[in-house]
């Protein structure tokens, strides 16, 4: 009787451990230091009146490996008219990656949606909503130079 009992507890044990697979996140961890957030697409979203788009973010720490479980906050920033985000929080999933849809609105807006990770700088989307297409420019830079680099103002004539 002691061993099927065992034998029982081992199996309840097993089953718990099973469902419990999900590691929860801690604002302790050291991988945070250096954690950065990064924009899965274009920063750029240019949407019509009423069109949704998917903004997805991957937390990774720094050496690139993700970070699971960690909330990440979503914010308009500006003048939205009208458009909304589906969440304002959402945690990461095992790869890394969050996102949340945004439904423009039905009127003409120029806005940001702000992405905050729990350790690290927050990312920006710039979006536009209009009645008519918009046009995108997307421009890639590469900074060799060796001191760290904060923010690159870049301008188009």
């Amino acid at each position: 009787m002691d061993r099927a009992r065992l034998l029982f507890v081992a199996v309840i044990a097993t089953l718990v451990a099973a469902a419990c697979g999900n590691e929860t996140f801690d604002p302790m961890d050291p991988r945070l230091d250096g954690a950065r957030l990064e924009i899965l697409g274009s920063p750029a979203v240019n949407l019509r009146y009423g069109e949704v788009a998917e903004l997805r973010v991957r937390y990774v720490d720094a050496d690139g490996m993700p970070i699971s479980n960690a909330p990440i906050a979503y914010e308009i920033a500006g003048l939205a008219e009208g458009s909304r985000l589906s969440a304002l929080e959402t945690p990461t999933t095992g790869e890394g990656q969050a996102a949340v849809d945004l439904t423009a609105g039905d009127a003409d807006a120029s806005f940001q949606v702000q992405v905050t990770p729990p350790m690290g700088d927050p990312v920006f989307f710039d979006v536009a909503v209009a009645d008519t297409d918009l046009g995108t420019i997307v421009v890639s830079l590469s900074y060799p130079g060796s001191r760290e680099l904060y923010r690159v103002d870049t301008f188009l004539f």
